[in-house]
């Protein structure tokens, strides 16, 4: 008896995936003065490697029909926007706003789900959506709250929070695509699929950073392929849930990484001290909070749907 099905399991494993890759990216960047793009460059190509080479030991087939194509290929380039807005945002917007908002895309996933999928749910389901998006919004919180005054509201926050909106609008998107596609194609063949879009865009990065990329330490170039795989098995999960699981639900249980991050970097400090070299931290009654709304919401969301 499964206690959840595959797709839930998938959806809440995702992030775990991608806690990895944050890591990674936050060991790195603390570290070395490094320029995101040519990063962003490097793991485009390090994600199309990766995924190739798996296709090609597994001799899975590519073929797909024309429709499932594009909205594979659209997918995928609709994600390297994403990326893209996310750096400008992180770059220019407060880190506390950036994480909070980057929430939204579950909430997004409603509208397409009810409009387009015509995903229907109980009272149940709804509030255990709900109390997963409070307790991820939560878990976001590197600082007080009461600390946000309206002197930091400044312009470029605004301008970051207006990107990352859009950054989670496309998210959202890519993912009803994505959505749709894997009703009528193979999941192998859509994930690879998704990625020759950023790989272009990656290459043509590159040749025009061709100086700095060669400047580029190569344990640097470890870690960001490293980071790239973390990144790029947390895709194929989420894309492993959307198969089977309906649009909204696995929005919201993706959403649940910022829990996974205080409980993993945690782990880490306390094995490693000093690991880290920010001073964010979130306190530990609100860490317990969250997750006990994240746990409660789940729960809920297991009984509206009987599993057993």
């Amino acid at each position: 008896m499964n206690f959840f099905p595959i797709w839930s399991i998938a959806a809440i494993s995702a992030p775990i995936s991608w806690i990895g890759c944050n890591i990674i990216d936050k060991f790195v960047f603390t570290r070395a003065k490094l320029n995101p793009w040519i990063y962003l460059g490097l793991g485009g190509i390090v994600g199309m490697i990766l995924v190739s080479l798996f296709m090609f030991l597994k001799r899975i087939p590519l073929q797909l029909p024309a429709d499932v194509l594009f909205l594979s290929l659209a997918s995928g380039a609709i994600i390297g926007l994403f990326n893209i807005l996310y750096l400008y945002a992180i770059g220019i917007g407060d880190i506390v706003i950036v994480a909070t908002l980057l929430q939204t895309t579950a909430l997004f996933s409603i509208i397409w789900g009810r409009l387009i999928l015509h995903e229907t749910y109980n009272i149940s389901s709804y509030l255990g959506m709900a109390l997963i998006f409070i307790g991820a919004v939560i878990a976001s919180f590197s600082e007080d709250i009461r600390s946000l005054s309206i002197n930091r509201l400044e312009s470029k926050t605004f301008i970051a929070s207006l990107l990352i909106i859009l950054a989670t609008f496309s998210l959202s998107l890519a993912n009803l695509m994505q959505d749709v596609a894997l009703q009528r194609g193979q999941v192998y063949a859509i994930f690879f699929w998704q990625k020759p879009p950023l790989f272009v865009f990656s290459i043509i990065l590159l040749i025009v950073k061709r100086k700095e990329f060669k400047k580029m330490a190569g344990n640097v170039v470890t870690l960001g392929s490293l980071s790239e795989a973390f990144n790029q098995l947390g895709f194929y999960l989420l894309t492993l849930a959307l198969s089977t699981g309906p649009l909204i639900m696995v929005s919201f249980l993706t959403s649940i990484q910022p829990v996974w991050a205080i409980i993993i970097t945690s782990i880490i400090r306390l094995i490693y001290p000093g690991t880290f070299l920010e001073t964010e931290h979130i306190s530990r009654s609100r860490s317990i909070f969250a997750c006990i709304m994240i746990l409660l919401g789940l729960y809920l969301i297991r009984v509206s749907y009987g599993f057993s």
